[in-house]
């Protein structure tokens, strides 16, 4: 009895002692772990139904931009129209460059955020007779759809819901609103669904390079306000020949890049800023090198 006694002082008591210290071992292990990961927040919209969120919109190309369209290697026969088609397309695209742009996102009767982009041209800007005429043109076009130039739709978590939008419309809803869809931490990457270098059948590619890079550089706090900073890095780039049926094979280039940086009011679900320079590089039957601005500025 004295025997049996002792071994539960002796052995029992320690078994629970540690068993407990083991307990406190391994919470202490997980506890460590955790603290030492990047915590992850959630990119958002929050819009409520009665207050839509309005952007100042800006594409504006720099003035070393330059795009010039080669009618004549597509239409070799036909000079004199060709001149005068390329007289008109640089007339409209100088008079595009006086668009007004106001994006406004609002909440959807099907829970999901409609997005509008609402262009208008401001003729009295334009000078010159020829030109007023192309603003006129381009502004009578606008108008045929009250002035609405892209109409699309994205979930609140951030990622397409209109997913019948033509490819340009779709990737510049991308570009501008589209968010990641799982919760991030600083440092991770993710990517856009966009595709901006468009061709077809008579495209023989050598070479292309492709990168869409999407990366949370920080969190921090802005009064009381969580901020994530991101950082957009896309890069498009294909070279080969374009296979033209009326003058044969044309040696052709194309490069997209997008570089910006935005910020993401978590707590708000909306950006309070994003700015960015997209870049766009061509030769063969369109030879381009332009630069365009890229903001959304929030309307209060």
């Amino acid at each position: 009895m004295l025997w049996s006694l002792q071994q539960k002082s002796l052995f029992g008591k320690p078994k629970t002692q540690n068993m407990k210290a083991l307990f406190f071992t391994l919470a202490l292990l997980i506890g460590s772990q955790l603290w030492g990961q990047n915590p992850k927040v959630e990119l958002n919209w929050k819009i409520a139904p009665a207050e839509p969120l309005s952007y100042q919109t800006i594409m504006d190309p720099i003035d070393s931009s330059k795009v010039d369209f080669k009618v004549d290697d597509v239409f070799p026969d036909s000079e004199e129209s060709n001149m005068e088609a390329q007289k008109m397309l640089q007339k409209l695209n100088k008079a595009f460059e006086s668009i007004n742009k106001v994006s406004v996102l609002s909440a959807g009767d099907d829970g999901n955020i409609d997005v509008k982009i609402i262009a208008n041209i401001d003729t009295s800007m334009t000078s010159g007779d020829s030109l007023l005429e192309a603003a006129e043109m381009a502004k009578n076009f606008l108008a045929l759809n009250e002035g609405v130039m892209l109409r699309g739709s994205i979930h609140p978590q951030g990622d397409i819901h209109s997913f019948w939008l033509k490819t340009k419309q779709k990737n510049l809803l991308a570009l501008l609103f589209e968010l990641p869809t799982q919760a991030v931490a600083e440092g991770d990457v993710w990517s856009l669904e966009v595709n901006f270098i468009l061709n077809d059948q008579n495209f023989i590619c050598d070479s292309a390079i492709q990168i869409n890079q999407i990366q949370l550089l920080e969190l921090r706090e802005d009064e009381g306000e969580t901020i994530a900073v991101l950082k957009y890095n896309l890069y498009e780039y294909v070279k080969g020949e374009f296979n033209n049926p009326f003058s044969g094979m044309i040696p052709t280039m194309m490069s997209f890049t997008y570089q910006g940086i935005a910020e993401f009011s978590v707590d708000k679900g909306r950006w309070k800023s994003f700015d960015g320079l997209l870049g766009v590089k061509a030769s063969g039957v369109m030879d381009a090198n332009t630069q365009q601005v890229v903001s959304l500025i929030p309307i209060e």
